[in-house]
């Protein structure tokens, strides 16, 4: 048995700049590639068998605010709640420097203090910011917000 989250008031934004992903995410439906590494109690405990893949249980999907965001409008990231974990995986790579920065900023801004910033496997910040301390853990690097 695994740690309890009850009493918590779980929010979770989930963004992306195309709406067919945003679709797609909304489904709800994964395919055994995506859950290589979920253990098999949690497939067998939150999600049920689909002709597609998997679908998952729709209360494990209620505290997600599904939208459509550009991370380059910096007015649009203004209007998530702040955040004790932010996932953005695979994405900053994809930014000049400039924009990199930008984004880099405005995730500092929206996470509380002692917050977590978790990046892809290959996307850094120490080129961009000293107001994050990487912690090594298994599996990669997670960057947290220092005061």
């Amino acid at each position: 048995m695994g740690p309890s989250v009850s009493g918590w008031n779980i929010r979770i934004t989930a963004n992306d700049l195309s709406p067919a992903m945003i679709a797609k995410a909304k489904k709800g439906i994964f395919n055994d590639y995506s859950l290589r590494n979920t253990p098999r109690e949690m497939t067998d405990k939150y999600f049920t068998p689909v002709p597609e893949g998997y679908k998952i249980d729709p209360r494990i999907q209620k505290p997600i605010n599904f939208r459509v965001m550009n991370l380059k409008n910096a007015s649009e990231l203004k209007t998530i709640p702040r955040s004790h974990i932010i996932f953005c995986r695979n994405v900053i790579i994809y930014f000049d420097d400039a924009m990199k920065q930008q984004v880099i900023n405005q995730f500092y801004d929206n996470l509380v203090p002692q917050g977590y910033l978790i990046i892809g496997h290959s996307e850094s910040l120490h080129k961009f910011s000293r107001l994050f301390r990487p912690l090594s853990k298994p599996g990669g690097i997670m960057y947290q917000r220092e005061q």
